[in-house]
């Protein structure tokens, strides 16, 4: 109940943040820009969402400012947050940087980042479209959403996202520790705190001794999200043993993403390289409607396995692109998952199907 009370009091302080700042710009040079309906969201790692921001906001085409709400944790699973704060119009141009100050609970340390985005890339994603998947019909969407991830050790990662139909690596920072007065923050103005050090025992007390122990044991793996997650390897889907076609595959990868294969205008229909897959969903389509699946299948992969298998492959195959062979049996009851780049092959032995 008390941290409830404090949560609603921060949130109604949030809300009179002040208005977006805005810089003398040129109107000739707003003529090219073009706005787009997005919002933005923020998550953190399962485990480690003891995450307070403090303050941040995005430098927008135009170079001003839109704040977003601060004086809260971000809730949800790692680049799949829950609810939406929404601030400002509906429609506003794109992002070309973030500036982002949070708390980490955890490690009882403040970090700071500023995070340039990849404008002219979203600039052209703006320009093709995305299609919004296969219930709408493939027709074009542009990014709804940015989601910013934040973790203990101050790393960030950004995804944007079409709607349900995809979620894509944009980008990712290293932020820097850094001193915050805690009398400079919205926790002292009314949200019953007098220092940093009270509002960590306040949100420790949440934690039972073990779960307090456990996460004493090893540090955040945060190279592990930073460099082993995102990396990417040039490599294709192929899906057989399914009587309906066209079939398709989706991937959600260890580093955030998900996509689907075998359709027009996607993520994998633009780019070479993917993130290691954590789990692949295959599914065929009636030709009378397309949102009736004929056969779907899940198949989740060990994580272990799977990183070594395409690390494997990244170092012998001299940058040849490989293929992931999802192969459904015949009796249906599972599926043979291989990576093959025409000269070795792997099958994965770990892989479950639900």
């Amino acid at each position: 109940m008390k941290h409830l009370l404090i949560i609603l009091v921060l949130t109604l302080l949030s809300a009179c943040k002040p208005p977006a700042t805005t810089t003398e710009t040129n109107p000739e040079e707003l003529t090219d820009m073009k706005k787009y309906e997005w919002y933005a969201q923020f998550t953190t790692p399962k485990g480690y969402n003891r995450m307070h921001i403090v303050d941040g906001y995005f430098t927008l085409e135009d170079q001003t400012k839109m704040y977003f709400h601060t004086g809260y944790l971000p809730q949800g699973k790692w680049a799949r947050p829950s609810g939406l704060r929404i601030v400002g119009p509906a429609k506003k141009y794109l992002p070309r940087q973030l500036n982002i100050t949070w708390f980490s609970i955890l490690e009882n340390q403040a970090y700071s980042a500023e995070c340039p985005f990849p404008f002219e890339q979203l600039q052209q994603d703006g320009a093709n479209g995305f299609s919004k998947g296969r219930s709408a019909g493939w027709q074009d969407s542009f990014f709804s959403r940015f989601v910013t991830g934040i973790t203990p050790g101050g790393y960030i990662q950004i995804w944007a996202v079409v709607d349900a139909a995809a979620r894509i690596t944009i980008g990712s920072c290293q932020g820097k520790p850094v001193n915050i007065p805690f009398s400079e923050t919205r926790l002292s103005q009314g949200g019953g705190y007098k220092s940093w050090q009270q509002y960590v025992d306040a949100y420790m007390e949440d934690y039972t001794p073990k779960q307090l122990q456990d996460l004493g044991k090893k540090a955040f793996p945060v190279n592990t999200w930073r460099d082993i997650y995102t990396r990417r390897y040039p490599y294709t889907i192929k899906v057989s043993g399914i009587r309906q076609q066209p079939a398709y595959a989706k991937i959600s990868t260890f580093g955030g993403e998900h996509y689907i294969f075998g359709a027009p205008k996607t993520p994998a229909d633009r780019y070479d390289t993917h993130e290691v897959p954590r789990m692949l969903d295959i599914f065929s389509l009636s030709d009378r409607d397309d949102q009736i699946r004929e056969e779907s299948y899940r198949v989740h992969f060990d994580e272990t396995e799977a990183i070594r298998a395409f690390e494997k492959f990244a170092a012998t195959n001299q940058g040849k692109p490989f293929e992931l062979h999802a192969e459904v049996s015949d009796l249906k009851t599972h599926v043979n998952i291989t990576l093959t780049d025409g000269e070795q092959i792997y099958l994965f032995e770990k892989t479950r199907m639900e």
